[in-house]
């Protein structure tokens, strides 16, 4: 897929808005204690995980990475209500009341040269948001349109069901993306079940098309995974390479994939959720002890069970 003129000037942006926000939060919690002694370490350490997910975003969206939308929308929502907090707490030294009124100041100091550049970044951040939110085929892998013609012609259906949770799959998949479950091969023809190196239907005689291959996906993210990045980036990649080996059949080195990326996740949310889609792989691969491991440790992670793990433990002890 030809890469958008759009993107690098966007990944741009972001990465300096990234590091603008970095230095800000240094400003507003470590020099000019904004929010006062207390609250310093607290208030930095959220600046600069909101500047560390802007420049990872900024990363994806420079090199296209395909997958990455939801998550790059929901890194700019969260950037842009930490940049109007940080606003507000350098209009002090813009916006300034005289005896005529409200005055605007641009002046050359550190907290002013700071909010304008914030003020200016927002705009910007808000204006990518409404284009990318417009724009999700940016981050899609697209047909050249060849292999779509040839699948309406003959050959194995393009999507199927799991017999086991029941998501929508590709029917060329050889085992569900979602919980590991081994798929069937279906002829596009008759709907019979096919054998796994059959070439053509033997009730029907359909020639069996073969949707293509995971490989150049897996070997993809196996080389975007090795590359340096932020450990947020790492974790994403991790759980889109353990996606591809599940769909091409390698059960267990999608499990190894997701352990990865449970490791570099430092988000307790995104962890328990990487941690029940391992413990449901474990579990229909027959590894029940191993599943129920992973999902004790998610529990004490995720009280709440906002992930599903106390649900899905249930469901296995009973």
């Amino acid at each position: 897929m030809e890469r958008s003129p759009i993107l690098r000037p966007t990944g741009a942006v972001l990465l300096i808005g990234g590091i603008v926000m970095l230095l800000s939060g240094i400003w507003a919690s470590l020099l000019g204690f904004k929010l006062g002694a207390v609250l310093a370490i607290p208030s930095f350490l959220v600046f600069i995980l909101a500047a560390a997910s802007e420049i990872s975003t900024g990363q994806s969206v420079w090199k296209a990475i395909m997958g990455s939308w939801r998550n790059i929308m929901t890194t700019l929502l969260m950037v842009i209500l930490v940049r109007l907090f940080m606003i507000y707490l350098g209009w002090g030294s813009a916006i300034v009341t005289t005896g005529a009124g409200n005055e605007i100041v641009f002046s050359g100091s550190l907290e002013n040269v700071l909010f304008w550049s914030n003020v200016v970044i927002l705009a910007a951040e808000a204006v990518i948001t409404l284009v990318l939110y417009r724009r999700r085929d940016l981050f899609m892998a697209l047909d050249d349109g060849g292999a779509v013609r040839r699948m309406g012609i003959a050959g194995s259906k393009t999507v199927s069901e799991c017999p086991s949770c029941s998501e929508v799959v590709e029917a060329y998949w050889q085992s569900c993306p979602y919980c590991g479950t081994s798929l069937p091969r279906v002829c596009g023809g008759c709907g019979s079940e096919l054998d796994e190196m059959a070439a053509t239907c033997p009730k029907c005689g359909t020639d069996v098309v073969d949707a293509g291959s995971m490989e150049k996906t897996i070997a993809t993210f196996t080389a975007l995974v090795q590359e340096d990045a932020l450990p947020e980036t790492k974790a994403t990649r991790y759980a889109r390479l353990a996606e591809a080996l599940l769909k091409n059949g390698d059960v267990d080195g999608a499990v190894e994939a997701y352990r990865q990326a449970i490791k570099h996740t430092a988000f307790p949310r995104k962890r328990t959720n990487f941690m029940v889609r391992t413990a449901r792989i474990l579990k229909n691969a027959g590894r029940t002890e191993e599943a129920r491991a992973m999902l004790d440790e998610a529990v004490a992670l995720d009280p709440a069970d906002l992930a599903g793990a106390g649900a899905m433990l249930s469901q296995m002890n009973a």
